[in-house]
């Protein structure tokens, strides 16, 4: 799936904001009652985890709903 980064930490050099990447939604979460992200290949070329509240999902046309 895609991902739009729309919120960055301070500390978070590998993402940029607006900036699309392509990831998963981790199950079981790393944390309880948050959702996180792997995302497969970061701005710095490594894989990252990250809170699912930076980023927005991204749609295709017919994808992931009832058209």
């Amino acid at each position: 799936m895609r991902y739009r980064c729309i919120q960055v930490l301070s500390d978070q050099l590998w993402f940029t904001k607006d900036k699309e990447y392509a990831g998963e939604v981790v199950i079981p979460p790393i944390v309880p009652n948050e959702n996180w992200l792997f995302i497969y290949k970061s701005d710095d070329g490594k894989p990252a985890y990250a809170n699912a509240v930076q980023f927005t999902q991204l749609y295709t046309q017919g994808e992931g709903k009832n058209v």
